[in-house]
């Protein structure tokens, strides 16, 4: 699967983590940068998913909150 090397038509949000196993934080910026999204990095969070133990996140929910209110101000 090819990724998509160009900036997207939406506002977007990168978040990652320092020790994220599968996706590096270096790489994390990289695609955020190549997809004009903004990029936050969360610290020492692991893999951000629910498999890997986390469960309700209200920082998470807040960002997507913020980002849909963005979407819906322009």
């Amino acid at each position: 699967m090819a990724l998509l090397e160009e900036k997207l038509n939406f506002p977007s949000l990168v978040v990652a983590s320092d020790n994220d196993p599968w996706v590096k934080s270096e790489a994390a910026r990289y695609w955020a940068a190549q997809w004009g999204s903004d990029y936050l990095n969360i610290g020492a969070a692991g893999h951000i998913n629910v498999d890997s133990g986390h469960g309700p996140w209200p920082h998470g929910l807040k960002l997507f909150e913020n980002l849909r209110a963005e979407v819906a101000g322009r």
